[in-house]
């Protein structure tokens, strides 16, 4: 994900990188902790894969924003706390 530099998740995040993430549907979503790593894009560039998948799935270039989106999330999992089941031949 992308942030402000000043937005709490951020400061937070580089004081203590210890996190849990929520990801899919609002009503079954995947959780998992994992450990935080906040890149600044004013060090460089984020990674091009990371870049081309923003552009991919939002047509937001994340390197050519310029309303203050300079910090990248990135989000290491260590464990999955819960995955809802797939439909079809896994449930």
């Amino acid at each position: 994900m992308c942030a402000t530099e000043d937005a709490v998740k951020v400061r937070n995040l580089r004081a203590n990188p210890s996190c849990s993430v929520a990801l899919g549907a609002i009503d079954q979503p995947a959780v998992a902790e994992g450990v935080a790593r906040v890149h600044d894009r004013r060090q460089g560039p984020f990674p091009a894969a990371v870049v081309a998948a923003f552009v991919d799935a939002f047509n937001w270039d994340i390197d050519a924003d310029d309303e203050g989106y300079t910090q990248l999330i990135e989000i290491e999992i260590r464990r999955w706390l819960y995955r809802p089941l797939r439909s079809g031949a896994d449930a």
